[in-house]
């Protein structure tokens, strides 16, 4: 049930739209800022991941219904990072403040929060585990409806809240580094495999899926194929009564 998912594969500086969306609904993104092909760094899962600056750089993907993620759903993203500014990773919100959409943003002093908008401003999640140290990380947030909203870091469930509203459809644009419809709160972060899901994934799928991504040479063990019997006894069928 992907609505989105984006390799960050792709040379921000090529032709735009210069991001591409994996899944039919073709929700590419355009470039902003001073990005050059040295922004098309080794990312985490073996191929590239896109490093924003911080001062202008960033992705925004074109407002569309699928990304109105205002039932069951899913954002998840690799992120690595150092500083320690408020800024914007992921996000669909519209307004000042907002008053409808949904966000993901770092927050000085290490940790992520996970936001909701409804008419209001809603803070509905806050991880524990400190994302400024500079190592790759995965975060995974999801919302069942008006029921509950989760956050996981590397596959670990971080935080729940079970007071949540539904979140209301925005016609802003979808951010990536920054904040959506707008050049502010930009993020200086490697990004890497960012992805929407109209389903809020079940937390064995998100550390089954963070410990294969995370180190798939361990993530299973294969033995040594095994030879047929070279003999046997006959094998025979009966068709009858």
């Amino acid at each position: 049930n992907y609505v989105g998912v984006w390799h960050m594969q792709e040379d921000p500086s090529g032709s735009s739209p210069q991001l591409l969306d994996s899944t039919s609904n073709s929700i590419d993104g355009t470039s902003y800022g001073t990005m050059s092909t040295g922004d098309l760094v080794a990312g985490k899962l073996g191929g590239n991941a896109i490093e924003f600056d911080g001062s202008n750089d960033s992705i925004t993907l074109p407002d569309s219904a699928a990304t109105d993620l205002t039932g069951d759903y899913t954002t998840q993203f690799w992120m690595n990072y150092s500083g320690n500014t408020t800024s914007h990773v992921f996000s669909k919100a519209v307004g000042a403040p907002p008053t409808t959409g949904w966000a993901t943003i770092y927050v000085a002093g290490g940790t992520l929060k996970k936001l909701g908008y409804n008419g209001t401003f809603n803070v509905q999640n806050d991880s524990t585990t400190l994302v400024n140290d500079g190592s790759w990380h995965s975060c995974h947030t999801t919302q069942q409806g008006a029921t509950r909203a989760d956050m996981y870091i590397d596959g670990a469930l971080e935080d729940s809240d079970t007071s949540v509203s539904a979140i209301g459809a925005s016609t802003a644009t979808v951010g990536i580094a920054a904040r959506a419809n707008s050049t502010l709160n930009w993020i200086g972060a490697k990004l890497d495999e960012m992805r929407i899901s109209s389903t809020a994934l079940a937390a064995t799928w998100i550390s089954t899926e963070y410990n294969n991504q995370n180190s798939p040479s361990t993530f299973y063990t294969a033995s040594a194929e095994e030879s047929a019997p070279s003999s046997g006894p006959p094998v025979f069928w009966w068709n009858g009564f």
